[in-house]
């Protein structure tokens, strides 16, 4: 149980005495009245959940990033933010495991990138935290690759190196961005 907060009062008894000014806040993720219960949440675009891609095979390199540049594209054409697009794939099956666009404007974030983005769905979908995990006969888990429509900037190159992809393919560079 959390301890008290100031007066005997249980946090949870003071969290039903939000006004609904304050739950509608909550309700989106962010609470200007209470920092300590800010929510960051990562959520593909609506666009996404229409694409075919989540069925399609990939088996080549050339495959996996036309994926990740139209994915930028699309996020471009839909409103949705920049040019970044990324995939994570299974590195033997070449399964899609998760995909990644710039969502920075869209989620008032500048931490979601398009790397960012793939490696947190990746992990998710997942269950684990890292995507350097012990392959389990079924081809689930194993090494995987990242594919990204431009060359990561310092902080998705360092979350690429945490998460334990084993693959990195870009294709764009910084001279070309």
């Amino acid at each position: 149980a959390p301890p008290p907060a100031a007066g005997g009062e249980s946090r949870r008894s003071h969290q039903s005495e939000l006004s609904e000014e304050e739950e509608a806040v909550l309700a989106k993720g962010l609470h200007k009245f209470n920092p300590s219960r800010a929510v960051v949440r990562v959520e593909y675009p609506d666009w996404v959940l229409y694409e075919n891609f989540w069925v399609q095979e990939f088996r080549t390199d050339v495959e996996k990033m036309t994926l990740a540049i139209d994915i930028s594209r699309k996020n471009i054409s839909n409103g949705t933010g920049g040019p970044f697009g990324a995939a994570i794939f299974n590195a033997k099956t070449g399964k899609l495991v998760s995909v990644g666009m710039s969502l920075v404007g869209y989620s008032n974030n500048c931490c979601m990138h398009a790397e960012m983005v793939a490696v947190q769905m990746a992990t998710t979908v997942l269950g684990m935290y890292s995507l350097d995990s012990p392959e389990t006969g079924d081809g689930v888990l194993g090494e995987h690759e990242l594919f990204t429509s431009s060359e990561p900037c310092a902080m998705c190159i360092g979350a690429t190196m945490w998460s334990g992809v084993h693959k990195l393919v870009c294709a764009a560079t910084d001279v070309d961005v």
